[in-house]
């Protein structure tokens, strides 16, 4: 993890140093304390805020208060613009004690470190921070306060009990919070309180979103980061007790640690809390404790009462989490009983992600990552399937067309992206725009389509005509399209220069011209200026004012230059998207014409002066959901390469553009730009029909001006291998670069490291698709080469669960099936299928010959570790394969796989039932009273562990209760002698004699609720073998 969250002037501003700050103030009157907070949050924005003073907010009303801040909702008069409501945080500065001064400003300060953290402060589904400020009260005390969004909605429980949400809504709006949790842990940041009421429901101003409000995150004065487990010994997790994870508080207050205090312990307690602010979203925002559970004993309460008294609630919940994941029972039971027209494929998602979340185990919770990803699932496809609105399931279409294209999640199926992206144009406006280009595209760059019935639609064949792309289109789209375009305001520039801003922005003319006099020198700033909108007009009308803005106007008295001379080279610094061309335009003017390809206009530019070779400078740009992508420093020629503008090219190079370049990061020639990464689309949309032929010019242009096809980049890599490493490349860019002779040479990127297990690394994002490895197979020297980690290309394969990439490896000669990992633990591909679950690979290496007994290091064979890590898919094709089913262990032991199924000292849960169902009959009988190299029995594990399920489905298979091997019972469980009955009598006595022992440890992780579980269970047991003793 990093330690530089913060900039070196705030990371000492400790907590300690403002609680020491705070005693010293301490005789001090009631508003120095006032001020010591206003200065503190002075010191946290690090004047990157804006000063909102009192006397821009009116109209107050009460919205609520707590023992740190009153919250009021107050109209917030804007200098410039419209009016809007705000909510302002007035920090509860009266009678305040030094403990209430350093408890606030804890609260204070980790509020604004979250909210000002800089990839988080664009995060759709955070709530954000306007300003701060400080008002006088009647006793001329300093108040501060901070000023945030205003939510019309109210909570999350308050929204969902007052509207009627439909439940694919509600799993929307929990999604919201878990990416918003999800970006916190990705900045090791632990939230510390995460329930329905720490949730604000906004209408959402993203026009591309499929609902009308988002939820967003907030209250974060108890989050935790980074530095405070670094300068603290011990660490408390606060929240709320109701919603706390059993290992971290118990239910006599908050802040009880349990467990050892770490990040990573305190992430999965945040998953935890996640887990029943899902289950609560679901039920409308309902209580998750029945008022109808709570103990029928509280008789001075009215039902009402007992379901909001806190008592009751935690009475209920230390009886009911006495078993092992309860809740999660609860949850279930509460999603299996949904409305009858509640769909499967939005309960499954919910249930799903509430199992890796719910779990009293720790250790056996999923990540933020997980649980996002599982409650994701076939978010796309159900919510087309229900969708009413013809305008937003085009809209889903039109994702869905990408998602296939790309094979994101599924195998590229161009057809199907096709037929849905036909589909979406019928209402769409962005897919009536692509989709033509994008057949015409399609049917010139596989036969596939041209065989296929199902894209037998008028616009696949009115594609044919389709050309490159005519910057009229684009044109003529603005002009009615982009009429309300919000008009560019910043500090350096005049309202008229503002206007004819507006004016080119629109392709109006003639308002363009005659504002031109009127305008003072463009100063160079961060936004688009004139020349850059020049794109928007037709060629001759853009040549005209081009005069104009460079060399001004003769008829203009004492005006000797254009008002944009001097910013012809101006850069713009952020991009700009237009989706309904897939285009992004950012740079200079010359950039913005080459992006969208008006050759005459970047000739015009060329001819006032512009600077061929000047780059865009490398920007590190956030995105909406709280992370940031680094765009390298483009020129226009490599613009004119990444978009195969071949003819724009030569005229780049004709004015004298470089052929090699970049900036500290990377160095390269444009033709490793030719495969550069894009918008999916974007290149169909320019060129149509035409894209091969483009990808074939742009390549033959930039080789016959001298240009190497297999040049290496300052990283060492060529432009085939730079293609081959994007994801999403469009296979015949890496067709014609082949034709080209192009070599992919990844010896020289990645010493030792062969082309197949780059290849096979992708298999984490597109484990689906094997389209690239098909195609650089004759380029793949060696197959069995092993990376710097010590992995080869199957390794990787059955580590995502690669299907289709191991069955084209598999069918190559030579490969070894079983090459042994050069790490550690010596890991066939096989054992990696076991370890990490990957049913699929593990299927096809087993029919591939790989030997099934080959061990790791430590001796543990694949269906030892597959067993160990429950992954019952992969144990039941190894079973079914005649893999032995008695295991050697290197210390001499001799155990078996019913031995392995219980549940042992990783209190992961018992497989015993299933591993039964899969063995052999004439097996079973001998393993089931198998004593292992110790004198145990799995009926011995199964009781020494507490694992009932596994004691039971023991017994009922025909397990002898009565087995021990040392023939004189023992009074130390060190001897291992006895029965199962005689063991955990003795347990249970030693452990109330003594304590749990070290093979317990997982138990004693989980705190005293999960020790008082497990003893339970052990009684349980005890009273099984007791009573079948007695049957």
């Amino acid at each position: 993890m990093s330690s530089t969250l913060w900039p070196p002037s705030t990371v000492g501003i400790t907590d300690d140093l403002a609680a020491s700050r705070s005693r010293a103030l301490g005789n001090e009157k009631p508003e120095d304390k006032g001020d010591i907070i206003y200065t503190e949050i002075q010191a946290e924005t690090r004047n990157e805020l804006n000063i909102i003073g009192p006397e821009t907010l009116r109209d107050s009303s009460p919205l609520g208060s707590g023992t740190s801040f009153q919250v009021d909702r107050l109209l917030f008069l804007r200098p410039r613009g419209p009016n809007y409501y705000v909510a302002v945080k007035r920090v509860i500065t009266r009678k305040m004690t030094i403990e209430d001064l350093h408890q606030r400003l804890s609260v204070i300060k980790r509020e604004l470190r979250v909210l000002m953290h800089r990839p988080l402060r664009a995060h759709s589904c955070i709530i954000s921070i306007l300003g701060y400020g400080h008002s006088i009260d009647a006793s001329q005390s300093i108040v501060p306060y901070l000023v945030m969004g205003f939510s019309d909605h109210g909570t999350l429980t308050q929204y969902l009990r007052r509207c009627n949400i439909p439940l694919k809504e509600r799993r929307e709006l929990a999604l919201d919070v878990g990416m918003a949790l999800r970006s916190l842990h990705e900045c090791q940041i632990i939230h510390g309180d995460v329930k329905m009421d720490n949730v604000l429901v906004f209408d959402s101003t993203d026009d591309l979103l499929e609902r009308p409000q988002v939820a967003k995150l907030a209250d974060f004065g108890s989050a935790l980061f980074e530095n405070d487990f670094v300068e603290r010994h011990y660490v408390s997790y606060l929240g709320t007790t109701k919603y706390n994870a059993p290992e971290v508080a118990s239910r006599d207050g908050p802040g009880v640690r349990n467990v050892e205090s770490s990040p990573n312990l305190y992430e999965r307690a945040d998953v935890y809390s996640f887990g029943l602010l899902l289950l609560e979203t679901i039920l409308d925002g309902k209580n998750f404790i029945d008022a109808a559970w709570l103990d029928q004993g509280v008789n001075d309460l009215t039902t009402k009462d007992r379901a909001t008294s806190k008592n009751a609630e935690l009475e209920f919940l230390d009886k009911v989490t006495l078993e092992e994941d309860a809740l999660l029972g609860l949850a279930r039971g509460f999603a299996s009983r949904l409305s009858p027209d509640a769909e499967s494929d939005v309960i499954n998602p919910v249930t799903q992600a509430m199992t890796l979340c719910l779990r009293d185990d720790v250790y056996k919770r999923g990540t933020m990552v997980q649980v996002t990803k599982a409650l994701a699932r076939e978010r796309l496809k159900s919510a087309l399937d229900v969708e009413r609105d013809p305008l937003l399931k085009a809209q889903l279409q039109l994702h869905l067309a990408i998602v296939y294209w790309l094979g994101y999640g599924t195998q590229p199926k161009l057809v199907e992206s096709l037929q849905n992206l036909a589909e979406a144009a019928n209402a769409n406006k962005i897919a009536q725009i692509i989709a033509p280009r994008v057949m015409a595209a399609a049917k010139h760059i596989t036969p596939l389509v041209e065989q296929s019935h199902l894209v037998d639609t008028e616009l696949y064949h009115n594609s044919t005509n389709s050309g490159s792309c005519p910057t009229s289109g684009i044109v003529d789209f603005l002009r009615t399209e982009r009429a309300h375009t919000p008009r560019p305001r910043a500090d350096a520039i005049s309202d008229v220069q503002s206007d004819l801003i507006m004016a080119c922005m629109e392709g109006k003319f003639e308002v363009a011209r005659n504002l031109i006099p009127l305008c003072g020198d463009f100063p160079a700033y961060f936004a688009p200026n004139p020349l850059h909108w020049l794109v928007m007009f037709p060629y001759e009308e853009a040549r005209l004012l081009v005069d104009l803005l460079i060399f001004g106007s003769a008829n203009v008295q004492g005006q000797q230059h254009g008002v944009c001379r001097t910013v012809i080279n101006a850069s713009c610094v952020s991009m700009i998207n237009i989706p309904e061309y897939c285009m992004d335009l950012f740079g200079t003017p010359l950039h913005f014409a080459v992006r969208c390809g008006f050759q005459d206009l970047v000739s015009e530019f060329i001819r006032h002066g512009a600077d061929v070779n000047k780059r865009w400078e490398a920007r590190i740009i956030p995105t909406s959901d709280g992370r940031s992508v680094r765009y390298p420093s483009f020129s226009p020629l490599d613009v004119a390469a990444t978009y195969h503008l071949a003819d724009i090219a030569r005229l780049l190079l004709g004015a004298g553009a470089v052929t090699y370049g970049g900036d500290v990061d990377w160095e390269y020639s444009p033709l490793h730009m030719v495969g550069q990464k894009t918008i999916p689309f974007a290149r169909f949309v320019m060129h149509g029909s035409h894209s091969r032929a483009a990808a074939t010019q742009i390549i033959r242009t930039l080789h016959g001006w001298g240009l190497d096809i297999s040049n290496h980049d300052s990283s060492g890599q060529t432009p085939l291998l730079r293609a081959a490493e994007y994801h999403d490349i469009d296979d015949y860019i890496l067709e014609e670069l082949l034709e080209a002779g192009a070599r992919a040479d990844a010896s020289t990127a990645y010493p030792g490291c062969s082309l197949a297990t780059l290849l096979a690394q992708q298999c984490a994002d597109r484990r689906l698709n094997s389209s690239k490895l098909r195609l650089l197979l004759p380029q793949v020297e060696d197959f069995n080469c092993l990376d710097s980690h010590g992995r080869g290309a199957l390794h990787y394969c059955a580590l995502f669960d690669g299907i289709e990439m191991a069955r084209v490896l598999l069918a190559q000669p030579g490969i070894d099936v079983d090459c042994k990992a050069n790490d550690e633990g010596r890991n066939t591909p096989l054992l990696f299928a076991a370890t990490f679950g990957s049913s699929d690979v593990a299927d096809l290496l087993i029919k591939g010959d790989a030997d099934f007994e080959l061990a790791d290091a430590d001796g543990r064979s694949p269906l030892r570790v597959a067993v160990t890590c429950r992954h019952i898919d992969v144990a039941s094709l190894l079973i079914k394969a005649s893999a032995s089913l008695v295991f050697h262990t290197q210390s001499g032991r001799t155990e078996n796989i019913l031995h392995y199924a219980v549940m042992r000292e990783s209190q992961l849960p018992s497989v015993m039932e299933p591993i039964l169902r899969m063995l052999p009959n004439e097996k079973i009988a001998d393993l089931l009273d198998e004593f292992d190299g110790g004198g145990w029995t799995p009926l011995h594990y199964a009781s020494y562990f507490g694992d009932l399920e596994g004691v039971n489905a023991l017994l009922e298979a025909g397990a002898n209760r009565n087995s021990f091997k040392n023939p004189q019972y023992a009074r130390s469980l060190s001897s291992r002698g006895g029965t199962p009955l005689q063991l955990i009598t003795l347990l249970r006595k030693k452990i109330q004699r003594d304590g749990l022992g070290k093979d317990h440890d997982a138990v004693k992780r989980g705190g005293p609720a999960a020790e008082t579980r497990f003893m339970d269970r052990l009684e349980q047991i005890e009273r099984v073998l007791k009573s079948d003793a007695a049957g």
